[in-house]
């Protein structure tokens, strides 16, 4: 589940101009020398915080909530300069409020937190969101297949036993 709503977040992500690179947290802003992420600027890392929490509703359904995350890095300017560019600020805080509205428009996403950090040489906003989703296992190939052959024995036996 965690990788397909990665997959569909990362697709509506895919729509806000000015970002750069997409992927699912790994420590990459932790210990950015081990990733080959390109940290450069308004890279998003997604992030599903204490994964999933799952509640039977009925039979075979399920019922799971989790809180992710949606971290926009975004590459301050080198130390040596004096003088700061709020364009630049404004220009990532724009990015970070239509990363925002994509994942809200996604339906049944509640951003419940947003924070804002400095991470070595990024600046970091932090979107926490809240979402549930029902499960259903669909029956695989092998359990169909299994149900098939037994159906078969089944008649087989019938047939030799009447």
């Amino acid at each position: 589940m965690i990788i397909q709503a990665f997959r569909e977040i990362r697709a509506a992500l895919q729509e806000v101009e000015g970002l750069h690179y997409i992927d699912l947290d790994r420590g990459q802003l932790e210990n950015p020398s081990k990733f080959s992420t390109p940290m450069s600027s308004s890279t998003v890392l997604i992030d599903f915080l204490d994964g999933i929490d799952w509640k039977s509703v009925l039979k075979n359904t399920q019922r799971g909530e989790c809180v992710f995350a949606v971290k926009i890095a975004v590459r301050l300017p080198d130390e040596q300069f004096i003088e700061h560019d709020l364009e630049q600020d404004l220009d990532a805080l724009e990015i970070a409020e239509e990363v925002n509205v994509a994942i809200i428009a996604m339906g049944g996403m509640n951003r419940i937190k947003t924070i804002a950090y400095p991470k070595a040489t990024l600046f970091v906003i932090e979107h926490q969101y809240i979402t549930g989703f029902d499960y259903e296992p669909n029956p695989s190939k092998y359990k169909q297949e299994v149900l098939k052959r037994l159906k078969l024995t089944i008649n087989i036996d019938n047939e030799r036993n009447p």
